[in-house]
């Protein structure tokens, strides 16, 4: 069992400029996934939107500094919700062989959800990292709970990072 971590739309436009929920430990708590990931063998895949508020090229574009990112990490540009969609990252899974996707990043209800569908559709068994997605919404921790409990019934579950 080879796994992928999708880290997704964690750029500066949104880190930034809006005001997120529990930040420094979504930071943390991706960056620890990151290594993990990382140190065990498996594949850690950026990806960022592109749209007009995050205009490819632009620094709101770029993704957040605080990340342990690598120059020969894998990255993808999309622009839609669903990271599968147009982008190659599944031909790369399938490639390399992975079989389980984590996904974390942002936005919960947004393109974490879609993006987790995404990778149930394309056959990989799914998981939502355990606090490693957020929102800058008024309720975004009922946001969280809600979107997680969805995809639960979905058969899309939470990755607790192990201590």
């Amino acid at each position: 069992m080879k796994k992928a971590l999708l880290i997704i739309d964690i750029q500066n436009g949104l880190t930034l400029k809006k005001k997120l929920y529990q930040a420094d430990d979504f930071i943390l708590t991706v960056n620890r996934a990151i290594d993990s990931f990382r140190s065990g063998g498996d594949l850690v895949v950026f990806v960022q939107h592109n749209n007009r508020l995050l205009e490819h090229g632009t620094e709101d574009w770029q993704l957040d500094g605080r990340l342990n990112c690598r120059p020969d990490d894998s990255v993808f540009e999309k622009q839609n919700g669903n990271a599968f969609l147009n982008t190659g990252i599944s031909a790369l899974l399938k490639e390399q062989d992975v079989t389980d996707v984590v996904v974390c990043g942002l936005v919960t209800h947004g393109c974490i959800w879609h993006t987790c569908l995404g990778a149930q559709a394309e056959g990989f068994d799914t998981y939502i990292l355990s606090g490693g997605h957020t929102s800058w919404h008024a309720k975004a921790q009922d946001k969280i709970d809600e979107t997680e409990a969805k995809l639960a019934e979905a058969g899309i579950n939470a990755y607790t990072m192990p201590n």
